[in-house]
């Protein structure tokens, strides 16, 4: 993760599109799917933008956790 976006994850609880592919380390049509699938919820602070929160990825990750 560059440190951009290490700065951006530090102050806000949402990360854009870009962000949340970087922390998963997955392409925009994978993430747009697993919204579609219902895995990840997509917010919409304003008009025309979505993000993710940052809580609800750590989620989806320690879900699929294998021990």
């Amino acid at each position: 993760m560059n440190q951009q976006t290490q700065k951006a994850l530090s102050k806000s609880p949402l990360l854009t599109t870009e962000e949340a592919c970087e922390y998963l380390k997955i392409s925009r049509s994978s993430l747009y799917s697993l919204v579609k699938k219902g895995f990840i919820a997509a917010v919409h602070p304003v008009a025309g933008r979505t993000a993710y929160l940052q809580a609800d990825i750590d989620a989806f990750i320690l879900a699929r956790r294998v021990a």
